[in-house]
């Protein structure tokens, strides 16, 4: 959260006070140091430090003596690198599922706008998409969170299984 207070910008529309180098990357601000790479990236901001593979992901940050490796998956649906799992001193600490999205963190699922139920758009998004396997992932995880409709969601998941359209009603979307 940023202070309260009047700031003052210079003919850039940088912040007064901050010190930038020729890019225009930010390499001081309220006493804290950064660093770049020649694709101005971000290698460090005071104590933490970056690292990027050849194709640009980052790979690893240590913060605090504690460095987190991530395992990134540049060959998946959506044609994006996502960090399937992060490892801290050679444990995994958190692991990411993902079809056309996120679906799980943890073994959790993910269902970012529906707060109250499972997400059937997801769904049928992904038996739509062939990812079948990822769409009855998605239903078995919701099982453990809302084991009170085991029986639809037992039943969406045959109907994946045989190749089939789920039959979906309008109280579940």
């Amino acid at each position: 959260m940023v202070p309260g207070g009047s700031f003052s910008y210079d003919a850039n529309d940088r912040i007064g006070g901050d010190t930038f180098d020729a890019n225009g990357n930010t390499i001081s601000s309220a006493g804290i140091s950064y660093g770049y790479d020649f694709e101005n990236r971000l290698l460090m901001r005071g104590a933490v430090t970056i690292v990027y593979d050849g194709d640009g992901n980052r790979v690893s940050e240590t913060a605090g003596g504690v460095t987190t490796k991530y395992l990134v998956d540049t060959l998946n649906p959506t044609g994006y690198a996502q960090v399937m799992d992060e490892l801290a001193n050679g444990a995994v600490t958190r692991t990411y599922a993902y079809g056309l999205r996120r679906i799980s963190e943890d073994g959790y699922p993910c269902i970012p706008n529906r707060l109250r139920g499972f997400n059937v758009s997801l769904v049928q998004k992904l038996a739509h998409k062939g990812e079948r396997d990822a769409a009855i992932s998605y239903l078995a995880q919701c099982q453990q969170v809302w084991s009170h409709q085991a029986t639809k969601l037992n039943a969406w998941i045959d109907a994946i299984r045989a190749n089939q359209e789920p039959t979906f009603s309008d109280s579940d979307s």
